[in-house]
């Protein structure tokens, strides 16, 4: 499943939590092959809701700083960033996380291991069932299979992953029937 299909549950998913949120923002990395993809499918997700988003592009460290800074200024309800390894690895190793925190917005990522960073919340594919189908790839290709006459396999399996302490710390109130539907809870 490409991440622009997953852009319409994300934006729900911010609604969810903030349920009066009228003005949200994207944050796409612009040399990314889907971004025209997300950036489109979420406009039209944000235009049925009757919600407006902001696209903010950053393909840098510099275009974050930017990013978060017109953040600052939009004030926006919440923030998506895009599965985009820019912000994954941002995220990760704890950037995009203290910067929205600091900015006290809340904020949806694609990678589950973001929220064990400290993200609010991640919707995205097992990361973990996708490097294990990988490794299945590969070992038929060392056993001789052409790549070319290989199937094309898609996620399998999306996983909502929810940081409660993160919640809280942000004065956000998880309603327990986003609790039910989570994969993860982290508390």
């Amino acid at each position: 499943m490409k991440d622009a299909e997953l852009m319409p549950k994300r934006l729900d998913l911010l609604l969810e939590l903030v349920p009066k949120g009228q003005v949200f923002a994207l944050v796409v990395n612009p040399k990314a092959a889907f971004t025209p993809a997300v950036i489109h499918i979420a406009q039209q997700a944000a235009h049925a809701k009757g919600i407006e988003l902001y696209v903010l592009q950053a393909r840098t460290d510099v275009e974050i700083d930017a990013a978060f800074s017109a953040l600052g200024q939009l004030k926006p309800d919440g923030v998506i960033f895009e599965g985009d390894k820019l912000f994954d690895s941002r995220a990760v190793d704890g950037k995009l996380v203290t910067m929205a925190a600091h900015a006290a917005v809340p904020a949806v990522y694609a990678w589950d291991l973001i929220a064990w960073s400290g993200g609010l919340v991640t919707y995205g594919a097992d990361r973990d069932l996708a490097r294990r189908q990988m490794g299945r790839y590969v070992a038929r290709i060392l056993q001789g299979s052409k790549p070319a006459d290989m199937p094309f396999v898609q996620a399998q399996k999306i996983d909502l992953c929810i940081n409660t302490k993160t919640a809280r710390a942000l004065g956000i109130s998880v309603p327990q029937s986003l609790l039910r539907k989570a994969d993860q809870v982290i508390a």
